[in-house]
């Protein structure tokens, strides 16, 4: 797999819900943030930023929407943009193409997209290329027009460093279940493709049952318990974000001990595992959801006419498509981090990856509230050097 170059800095976003402007109650958070903006090499305008985002049924969506709001309000309080946009719509494709529309009557310059899915994407590039609207795809790749520049968060390093974790954990055999996302959703295509050819490298691991938990602590758990009452062998769950404390439900509702698993990382996830894991070795990858924040910092540098200058990569969905501004995962958390006798494997190699303990993690989101992550957006500074 091609390792992708550069580390993602500066912690962001705190929970907050809603689908339309709104502005910072506390006018010290404000001034703060604006001057952040300020530092950057964006001028003053009048730009509208739109965000269509394809679910909002989880604390991740809750965070991804909250951090492009924040981005924005930061923007707007510096005078870069003028106003700001959010709608979310429940995996409805149709809805999404609805939403677009709207976004572009209002007045948007660039749009912010979510993908409810890959296939779904053609009818809103062209809207937006109709209307000489920016489009943005966010987060999960698309992959399906090299010239719209995707600003992704990487699902291949995300589970090329899970499953290899859980593979080598098991040392190369064992019984194993997988608790997927939604179906045919674009992150959920992408990191149970790559999940499968791991997979296929280790004949002797089984995947002995396999379940959507559609990002769904609830459906997870539910999906997890059905599984717990028809095998009684299992050795580890690989599982998608958002869905493991579900699945660590599931067991402690069993009465049978948590096993190797992959895990998430909001703070109350870690604080689950420290609580109550009994000292097992989970794995967590962070998922960024302020991805959002990083497809708002380069949408307005376009709209300035700033030139981009960075690499495009490979898209996640399509490796002929090379369209993607592609951010490593900020974390991979284990219970003791990478010890001496891991530090060539091949989970604890992947550029632009920060290795840590459980007990650091702990610590780094010390203040952090239970619903908050872990993950981090780039700087002004970043951004600025992705442009001439």
């Amino acid at each position: 797999m091609r390792l992708k170059k550069y580390l993602a800095i500066a912690l962001a976003a705190s929970m907050l819900l809603g689908t339309a402007v709104c502005a910072y109650a506390d006018d010290a958070a404000a001034e703060e943030t604006t001057e952040a903006a300020a530092e950057s090499s964006l001028p003053q305008g009048d730009w509208v930023i739109g965000m269509a985002n394809g679910y909002f049924g989880n604390t991740w969506r809750a965070m991804y929407v909250a951090a492009f709001e924040e981005k924005c309000q930061e923007y707007k309080d510096a005078g870069i943009i003028a106003d700001y946009y959010t709608e979310s719509t429940n995996a409805d494709a149709t809805e999404q193409l609805n939403q677009v529309n709207d976004l572009i009557k209002k007045g948007c310059d660039a749009v912010v997209v979510n993908a409810v899915s890959a296939s779904a994407m053609l009818p809103v590039i062209t809207a937006c290329q109709k209307a000489g609207v920016l489009c943005v795809i966010s987060a999960d790749a698309v992959g399906i027009d090299d010239s719209v520049v995707e600003v992704i968060t990487d699902n291949e390093a995300l589970w090329y460093i899970m499953t290899y974790w859980m593979c080598e954990k098991l040392e190369g055999k064992g019984n194993i279940v997988k608790i997927t996302g939604t179906p045919g959703m674009p992150a959920t295509v992408i990191r149970q493709t790559v999940a499968d050819n791991i997979l296929a490298e280790y004949p002797d691991i089984k995947v002995i049952a396999e379940a959507p938990g559609s990002w769904s602590e609830t459906e997870a758990q539910s999906a997890m318990s059905t599984i717990l009452s028809t095998y009684s062998d299992i050795d580890a769950v690989l599982t998608e974000d958002v869905m493991a404390e579900g699945i660590m439900r599931a067991y402690e509702t069993a009465g049978e001990e948590i096993p190797i698993m992959t895990g998430d990382y909001v703070m109350s996830f870690f604080r689950k595992w420290d609580k109550d894991a009994n000292g097992q070795d989970f794995c967590v990858t962070t998922f960024q959801p302020q991805a959002s924040a990083d497809a708002v910092a380069y949408a307005v540098r376009v709209l300035n006419g700033k030139e981009l200058t960075y690499e495009l990569q490979p898209n996640n969905m399509d490796h002929d498509c090379i369209n993607a501004i592609l951010t490593p995962p900020s974390y991979c958390v284990t219970m003791n981090g990478v010890q001496e006798d891991e530090k060539d494997a091949k989970w604890a190699t992947y550029e632009g990856v920060e290795y840590i303990s459980l007990a650091e993690a702990l610590e780094i989101g010390a203040d952090l509230d239970d619903t908050e992550d872990l993950g981090k957006s780039m700087s002004e500074e970043v951004w600025d050097s992705f442009f001439s």
